[in-house]
């Protein structure tokens, strides 16, 4: 039965949208099932990403890489994620939600498949660009996708379950590595490789084939037949029979609607209402994955190895560290409708600064003391929780800022701000660390780019908070600030 259904009053008598019947359809078992099918993006990014850190080292010592060359598996790997989330803005917009969806994850399980036969460094490098082009493509699509069927009070709910599935990918890689070697320190790293990959393809596979168009899409497109359809099976699945699915047409929309040109689709996102609000979450979103992706780059060469009194073996860090956004997310949800969502990520910038200052100062150290382990567990943890609540917030703002027409571009500008951040991170850390000859230089350096960040986000106008007031950014700062979970 639906958890929460929305009562109406005289249906027939007000003109009612395709997302108004969302609404009155309330939030239950079609959801869960969208959830599953969709988050699969999700499931398979948390995967890949923490296998792409599991066997940096062991690829590193079977083909002599330097540091520049290990750096650009992960680079590349962005690289191809930065060019899919472009192209799945695109597509989205233009073919639908659920293609790029189902096509991303089935491409990012079958190159990873691939990958282990591989034993030429430059084949390599031409399966990570392949694989990140996978990843890429997805997840725009995907956050767009639950945004439309999820009723609006439920929608930072359901961006935190598809949350947890990025974790249940991220630790069911993570149990694959440990289950060989606790230690992380002499992986069979292709074994690992086509062990996590085959579940990314099976989950994408059933995507493929299982997954219902977005009816919001539809019905914004003009394929209005299709759409009811669609909300005919949520009413089913949440046992609303009750509820009409019978929604106002407009004039326009009775026949098929053409699809808009690119340029059209860049020109909403780009135009003096939104570039402001754009230029903030870019920011934002670059700083915020190169603190989450340069972190998990990070970590497994710094604890690989490190076998101190106390301390848990590396590969058991990482299977307990997905988990742990487990407590961002519940923060998220306590606060997401009680505080502007601008100011919770000020807070999600400021935590991470004081992660990254943890990490780098108390990882340096091999035998330390209780309370250098505290401060040590904390930056280690931080980095699943801190970008937990980021982007929660961050990609709920991205997609609904935007017209249904533009939001899955408008989505894909901002993560492809952040792919640039991620992409980065693994050569500025391996050159921070060879130039330096100290890697936690690398952590103060990201910690002073978060601090930058929290001081953006409080600079610009809070509607009645008082604080300074930028003009160039505050009318849509108003509007996200607006914008209930």
């Amino acid at each position: 039965m639906a958890i929460m259904n929305y009562q109406s009053t005289d249906l027939e008598k007000r003109a009612r949208t395709v997302e108004t019947v969302i609404e009155d359809l309330g939030y239950g078992a079609a959801q869960f099932k969208l959830l599953l099918l969709a988050g699969v993006a999700s499931f398979c990014q948390g995967c890949q990403l923490c296998l792409l850190s599991v066997v940096a080292t062991p690829i590193t010592m079977e083909l002599h890489l330097n540091h520049n060359q290990k750096a650009l598996f992960s680079t590349v790997l962005f690289t191809g994620g930065l060019l899919g989330t472009i192209v799945s803005g695109q597509f989205g917009d233009m073919l639908g939600r659920r293609l790029p969806i189902g096509i991303g994850a089935l491409v990012s399980g079958c190159v990873g498949c691939v990958t282990p036969v591989l034993y030429n460094y430059n084949l390599l490098l031409c399966a990570r660009l392949a694989l990140g082009i996978g990843l890429g493509v997805g997840f725009p699509a995907s956050v767009a996708y639950l945004s439309e069927v999820t009723p609006k009070d439920w929608r930072i709910a359901t961006r935190c379950l598809s949350c947890v599935l990025n974790d249940a990918g991220y630790s069911l890689a993570a149990a694959i590595a440990t289950l060989h070697n606790p230690h992380l320190d002499d992986l069979p790293w292709r074994r690992v490789q086509l062990i996590g990959s085959i579940f990314c393809a099976a989950a994408g596979l059933v995507t493929v084939i299982f997954l219902q168009e977005s009816p919001v899409y539809l019905a914004a497109r003009g394929r209005h037949q299709e759409a009811e359809q669609v909300l005919d099976h949520m009413r089913t699945s949440n046992k609303a029979d009750h509820i009409s699915i019978k929604y106002h047409r407009k004039e326009e929309d009775r026949a098929p609607a053409k699809r808009t040109p690119q340029v059209s689709q860049f020109s909403i996102v780009f135009s003096e209402e939104y570039r402001g609000m754009v230029c903030v979450l870019c920011i934002i979103s670059f700083t915020l994955n190169s603190f989450h992706y340069g972190g998990l780059y990070v970590q497994p060469q710094v604890m690989s190895g490190h076998r101190t009194t106390g301390a848990l073996p590396a590969g058991v860090e990482l299977i307990i560290g997905g988990p742990a956004d487990g407590f961002g997310l519940v923060l998220v949800l306590l606060v997401a409708k009680r505080m502007p969502r601008l100011l919770v990520m000020a807070f999600a910038m400021l935590m991470a600064a004081s992660v990254s200052i943890c990490f780098g100062f108390a990882g340096q150290f091999q035998n330390r003391s209780l309370i250098l382990e505290y401060v040590y567990q904390w930056g280690i943890f931080g980095y699943y929780w801190v970008p937990a609540v980021g982007f929660v917030i961050l990609w709920q703002l991205a997609v609904e800022i935007f017209p249904t027409t533009a939001s899955a571009t408008g989505c894909s500008i901002a993560m492809a701000a952040g792919r640039l951040g991620a992409l980065s991170a693994p050569l500025v850390f391996e050159n921070v660390w060879s130039l330096f000859g100290k890697w936690n230089i690398y952590c103060y350096i990201i910690a002073f780019c978060c601090s930058g960040c929290y001081w953006l986000l409080m600079s610009v106008e809070f509607p009645g908070s008082g604080t300074r007031t930028s003009r160039v950014l505050s009318p849509q700062i108003a509007f996200a600030h607006q914008l209930t979970p």
